[in-house]
């Protein structure tokens, strides 16, 4: 099932949400996610979902909103576009920024892996295994990703992703993605994929960004709700 607004939809075809809303099925014109993941594994992910409003008793401090906004791949606005405002990584010897300025970030329930820009991709790859840059590879169509055995992967350090300048926080377990494809291979939870130049700097934000979080989204009034998750 998509989450993507009726403009987003093939010819304009009402979505499932537009369809149970206009037939005064839901309560509420909202959708809420809770995405967790059982023994690390890409395609092992467990959850609750919920139409027509949320579960309080699953929503926790820091709770974060933000307004839907357009971008170049959707000036109509059918997706859940936020505004991305910063990658920082602390390799232990204090903050590294390699993202400044405005981003735009797609919310995506399809794609496992969080995706930046390949230059973003390849910045953070030097500070945190530089030694390592011969082991990307590509993970899909135009898209770059490390994969190697898991035994072999290093302990990360944390990496933030700012919306709209809030924190989210990535732990070193949070970035460790098993795969399930091919058994002892495990992906960084982080890849890259290119993009036009025109374009303005895009973001994906898989399910593994979901992880540990109650994602509530308000049709009604074009806003994104994050907070962390209670455990299933």
């Amino acid at each position: 099932m998509g989450f993507a607004f009726q403009q987003a939809s093939q010819l304009g075809a009402p979505t499932v949400m537009t369809n149970l809303w206009n037939s005064g099925k839901l309560e509420r014109n909202m959708a809420s996610l809770l995405v967790d993941r059982s023994l690390g594994h890409i395609g092992d992910l467990v959850g609750a979902l919920y139409l027509g409003g949320y579960d309080p008793s699953k929503l926790h401090e820091p709770i974060f909103q933000h307004p839907v906004r357009t971008g170049y791949i959707q000036p109509h606005g059918g997706f859940w576009g936020l505004k991305a405002t910063g990658l920082q990584v602390n390799n232990g010897t204090g903050p590294i920024d390699l993202v400044s300025g405005s981003n735009y970030a797609m919310l995506s329930t399809s794609n496992p892996l969080i995706l930046v820009s390949l230059k973003t991709f390849f910045a953070l790859m030097q500070v945190i295994a530089p030694d390592r840059m011969d082991q990307i590879g590509w993970y899909d169509s135009g898209m770059r990703a490390w994969l190697q055995a898991c035994d072999d992967m290093p302990v990360f350090p944390p990496v933030t992703l700012f919306i709209d300048g809030a924190p989210y926080v990535m732990t070193p377990e949070d970035l460790l993605l098993k795969s399930t494809a091919a058994e002892g291979l495990c992906f960084f939870a982080i890849g890259g994929f290119d993009q036009p130049a025109e374009q303005e700097p895009m973001w994906i934000l898989g399910t593994s960004f979901f992880q540990h979080r109650y994602t509530l989204l308000d049709y009604e009034n074009r806003v994104v709700t994050i907070g962390r998750s209670q455990s299933l």
